[in-house]
């Protein structure tokens, strides 16, 4: 459901004091950034398909800048900014960086609860040969039919 403009507002400042308050380099900054973008559309939206631009904007640069992406997908499993859920099992489904993978499980591992099990067990099907999720992305269903 959608927030109203107060409510995101007020999500908005919140995240970019969050954001203001880390010192970071200009990678993680930019990551940083569409994270939040994709996050306030989510907020507006209730077609999680037109999060797919974001995360593939966060794709072309984590092929460019591989340590700086994985420092971000880490601070992401921990909760330290705000994303859509979809986003790391999305990612990962291109990328299946096993590190991120294992950050992942760690967190479970740490903290278990259901709704964590359903967020960590999307990323890990994200590296299994079939993913089921792969037919609700446009960018997965055109790439499998090339």
């Amino acid at each position: 459901m959608p927030y109203n403009s107060g409510q995101r507002s007020a999500l908005a400042s919140a995240y970019a004091l969050d954001v203001r308050q880390k010192e970071m380099n200009p990678i993680q900054s930019q990551l940083r950034e569409i994270a939040k973008e994709s996050y306030l559309h989510d907020l507006d939206t209730t077609d999680e398909t037109e999060l797919e631009a974001y995360f593939l904007r966060i794709i072309k640069i984590a092929k460019e800048e591989k340590e700086e992406t994985v420092s971000f997908f880490r601070s992401a499993i921990w909760k330290e900014f705000e994303h859509p859920e979809s986003m790391i099992p999305f990612c990962m489904r291109e990328l299946k960086w096993i590190e991120v993978k294992n950050e992942a499980n760690k967190r479970f591992e740490d903290e278990r609860s259901p709704r964590l099990m359903n967020w960590v067990s999307d990323i890990n099907h994200a590296f299994e040969k079939e993913w089921n999720d792969e037919e609700f992305w446009p960018y997965f269903r055109k790439k499998n039919e090339a």
